[in-house]
């Protein structure tokens, strides 16, 4: 997942494209796991279908084809057998598992990814409004002084600003795609009363990646680019520095640790993966681990 991704949210209808299921990761899982071990698409679905524990069987077939779609490569009829299946069906890491599973999610569900790199972290990480307000017009707009010592976004902005920008107005599905963020770590529901109204924002948890999440997804953006090497100042706005809502400090600090790993590497004021390939990378990380 690159930038680039970034200016890219729009289906062929104009909206924001909208994945229709939740994060579910442990099925998730199961579907990465079966992945590895199948090459036909057909027995995979079938086999996923009969593993899931969802009591519909149409709810079932729904979402298995979905995490398919989400998840999984295909060549032809064939499971084309990619670094990120391999790293989330073997690592032993919980953490980078989930991390790894959202990280694909919200290449398919872009309003994650716009609620996350677009309304978040400016106000969350960045300090700032997002972009089309100023500081006083996003401080009206987000409940006055409400909810300034808590840093947070309130859902009535979250609503008011994917209306007005996107033109999505389906709450139930915002309502999911903040549900997704939360389920990862990243974000808080924080609640305050005033006179007499209580209101719902988001705050920032300041949960930091989980190494070989960090490592991969540094990885997969270096590999896009050319010489294979990013300056630190793309490292810490790449989308998916983003996603995640680091700062700045958290981006250095996981930097360091992948140095001191041997996983990433230095080269004056640019860095990138030690190793030569995403299935190098994946490797190396795997090894790791099993050292550990």
């Amino acid at each position: 997942m690159t930038r680039q991704l970034a200016g890219d949210r729009e289906g062929p209808s104009g909206q924001l494209s909208i994945f229709g299921q939740g994060l579910h990761p442990e099925e998730a899982v199961t579907a990465v796991r079966l992945a590895v071990e199948m090459s036909d698409r057909a027995e995979l679905r079938r086999e996923l279908i009969a593993k899931l524990p969802q009591r519909s069987a149409k709810t079932r077939e729904r979402l298995a084809e979905k995490l398919l779609q989400r998840l999984v490569t295909f060549s032809g009829h064939s499971v084309a057998l990619s670094p990120f299946l391999r790293l989330v069906a073997t690592t032993p890491d919980p953490r980078a598992e989930l991390e790894l599973i959202f990280y694909r999610t919200v290449q398919t569900d872009r309003l994650v990814a716009s609620i996350a790199t677009d309304i978040l972290y400016p106000h969350l990480v960045a300090g700032g409004p997002p972009a089309g307000y100023s500081e006083s017009q996003f401080r009206l707009a987000n409940t006055g002084s409400l909810f300034e010592a808590d840093a947070a976004v309130t859902r009535a902005f979250i609503s008011r600003y994917a209306r007005e920008r996107w033109g999505f107005t389906r709450e139930p599905t915002l309502t999911r795609a903040l549900l997704m963020l939360r389920q990862v770590g990243l974000i808080h529901e924080v609640r305050r009363r005033e006179s007499g109204r209580s209101l719902a924002a988001y705050a920032r948890t300041g949960l930091s990646m989980a190494l070989p999440a960090f490592v991969f997804c540094l990885a997969e953006t270096a590999e896009s680019v050319r010489g294979r090497s990013l300056r630190l100042d793309q490292v810490q706005h790449a989308l998916f520095a983003e996603l995640f809502l680091l700062e700045p400090l958290q981006v250095r600090g996981l930097l360091e640790l992948g140095i001191e790993a041997g996983l990433l590497r230095r080269a004056g004021a640019r860095c990138g993966p030690a190793a030569d390939s995403l299935d190098a990378v994946v490797s190396q990380l795997l090894r790791r681990r099993r050292r550990g």
